[in-house]
């Protein structure tokens, strides 16, 4: 009897997925630390201890090692909102939520915040090679494009064009982690309540209060 199993490599050990996860962790502090021109094969072999022949076993180069980096950083932010966003049932909570998890991420992850920037600092004349990247449009903008409709449906934002406001939103987060990589002594706390009250004034029909 014929196995449906599709063939090709084997999956992947304990002792191999542990290493690509030391792997990717090294990488994402030489990016942090050095940036991404310095951040090579050789650079993140010696932070493992390993030589540079062990990283090309696992990654056929610093593009698809970069990718694997990508694709890891936003999977450990998704992770980080679910576990700061709760269910609501009025969306001025749910933006609220969705900003403060936002800020937190970049303020407890700076690391990864950094990394992510170097990555697709340098990628932007590359596009095909931002294949774990979100695309803009349905992973950045659409899930605070859709907070916005539905408080609109629900009453309790004002008229306004959803989209614009989404971008506003994702491009005001992005800034503040900008803003604080450039200068760590900024109070990201309080920066934080600031940005969240603005766009709370921005969306809310001046008729609704808490």
């Amino acid at each position: 009897m014929q196995s449906n199993k599709p063939r090709g490599r084997p999956p992947r050990t304990f002792t191999e997925e542990a290493r690509r996860t030391q792997l990717i962790d090294c990488a994402i502090q030489s990016l942090a630390e050095l940036g991404y021109v310095k951040t090579s094969l050789a650079q993140i072999a010696t932070r493992a201890a390993i030589s540079t022949s062990v990283v090309s076993y696992y990654f056929a180069g610093k593009d698809d090692l970069l990718q694997t980096v990508l694709a890891a950083i936003y999977a450990h932010a998704a992770s980080f909102m679910e576990q700061h966003i709760s269910p609501t049932e009025s969306a001025i909570t749910l933006l609220q939520a969705y900003l403060a998890a936002n800020l937190a991420y970049g303020r407890d992850h700076p690391t990864h915040v950094k990394a992510a920037a170097e990555i697709l600092t340098h990628w932007q004349t590359e596009p095909d090679k931002l294949t774990s990247a979100p695309s803009t449009d349905a992973s950045l903008f659409a899930p605070i494009e859709a907070i916005l409709t539905w408080g609109q449906e629900q009453g309790v934002f004002r008229a306004f064009d959803p989209r614009p406001m989404a971008i506003t939103i994702r491009a005001a987060i992005d800034q503040a982690f900008a803003a604080w990589l450039r200068d760590p002594s900024l109070d990201k706390d309080q920066y934080s309540v600031e940005l969240i009250a603005l766009f709370d004034h921005a969306t809310r029909r001046i008729d609704i209060t808490d």
